[in-house]
């Protein structure tokens, strides 16, 4: 039994030093009681630096008020996913992602094991992505061209999704009349079957269709 004790903790062992994700081992009061290599990696440290200290220590100000919260669920039995900012050996605030869950002995709850990952490019790709899409907004409302944006649904039928500010005030339609419908539903069945056939073409060209409309702004009318 002893020999299986042993091989069972050096395996255990061997698998925390060689996950490419951090772990952490904290005890009932949050100290730390392990932290695997790849922990002290992606901070920067040494182990000594870290075991013995609570996680207070390394966690950005804005994340340090749910600290107290997230023991109370590990000693309720609750794991929890969670965001957070951990200060790094060279004074940089590093954006992970901890999971963590109970950690039992005999039935009991005695503290915590977290894994924990590095996100920053995923925060970078997040940044880039809501960049562009105020880039986008800026440019789809400030533009004089009256523009709209369709989808195609599972009928195979064109919808609108939105339409400018431009578009709203040439047109009268304000975003809550579009959004939904169909060119038929909105303008009758001529004109709506005119209109999708000019989509259809541009879909089955792949490239621009230019053609001519005309809109009567009193009556709402092609």
């Amino acid at each position: 039994m002893e020999k299986d004790l042993q091989k069972e903790q050096e395996l255990t062992s061997l698998v925390l030093k060689t996950m490419g994700q951090g772990i952490v081992i904290l005890d009932l009061d949050m100290v730390r009681e392990y932290v695997n290599p790849a922990f002290c990696r992606m901070l920067g440290y040494q182990p000594e630096d870290l075991i013995g200290k609570k996680p207070v220590d390394i966690t950005h100000p804005k994340y340090q008020a749910q600290l107290p919260l997230n023991r109370k669920n590990r000693l309720a039995g609750k794991s929890e996913k969670l965001e957070s900012a951990l200060l790094n050996a060279d004074g940089i605030y590093v954006p992970v992602l901890i999971t963590a869950t109970p950690r039992y002995e005999q039935g009991k709850v005695v503290g915590s094991v977290s894994t924990i990952i590095d996100i920053t490019e995923r925060k970078k790709a997040e940044l880039e992505i809501q960049n562009l899409t105020q880039e986008y907004e800026t440019i789809f409302n400030g533009t004089q061209d009256a523009m709209f944006l369709l989808g195609i649904d599972e009928h195979n039928e064109f919808r609108y999704l939105r339409n400018n500010k431009s578009h709203q005030e040439n047109t009268g339609f304000l975003p809550e009349m579009l959004y939904g419908k169909t060119n038929k539903e909105l303008l009758g069945v001529e004109i709506g079957a005119i209109l999708d056939t000019n989509y259809q073409k541009c879909i089955a060209m792949r490239a621009p269709l230019v053609y001519e409309e005309e809109l009567d702004s009193q009556t709402n009318e092609w």
